[in-house]
């Protein structure tokens, strides 16, 4: 495993599994997110350019890119590009306990995932977004995953993601419950 995507809802533990497989298996880790916004949560002007950029991330032979941005970020060439594919797929109120909490722990800092000048804050917006996802959101992603016919794993919480990075620990084919 040399390349890996990471997707799923905001909340699920995204930028958390890919921290720990960076850590087990010494692999650059690209947060999308951190890419992406600029400072002050400002849209890059130039989407263009965003692109090229990712599809040159993208076109390296090691990472871990956690993130949806099926569109802005190329998820098809992502999946195109990765060894394995992992959804991030817990239920919905684990997702809001996900960004509730961190909005909580970390609000008016920036994360380690985020990019410089983003501070953690309180928004209705996405916390909408987040609650609407599973009906949204989550039929896209999960469909990229349905069609991907590379290895691919779906976790769908915190006792499958542990199982997970078990597996990853002790050298075997990563499993999730599908």
């Amino acid at each position: 495993m040399k390349r890996i995507t990471i997707i799923g809802s905001s909340g699920s533990g995204k930028s958390t599994l890919a921290f720990a497989l960076a850590e087990k298996l010494g692999l650059p880790t690209i947060h999308i997110d951190q890419e992406f916004w600029q400072p002050d949560w400002t849209e890059p002007e130039d989407k263009a350019a965003f692109l090229a950029h990712m599809h040159a991330i993208m076109d390296s032979d090691e990472w871990i890119i956690e993130g949806n941005y099926t569109t802005n970020a190329d998820l098809p060439k992502r999946l195109e590009r990765s060894d394995l594919l992992i959804f991030m797929d817990p239920p919905r109120l684990l997702c809001m306990w996900g960004i509730l909490t961190r909005i909580l722990k970390t609000y008016g800092r920036v994360r380690k995932d985020m990019a410089p000048g983003c501070p953690e804050r309180l928004d209705w917006e996405f916390i909408k977004y987040v609650w609407n996802f599973p009906k949204t959101q989550r039929p896209k992603l999960k469909a990229f995953y349905d069609g991907h016919e590379g290895h691919k794993v779906r976790l769908t919480g915190r006792s499958s993601v542990k199982s997970f990075l078990i597996s990853i620990r002790n050298g075997s084919q990563p499993q999730g419950p599908d």
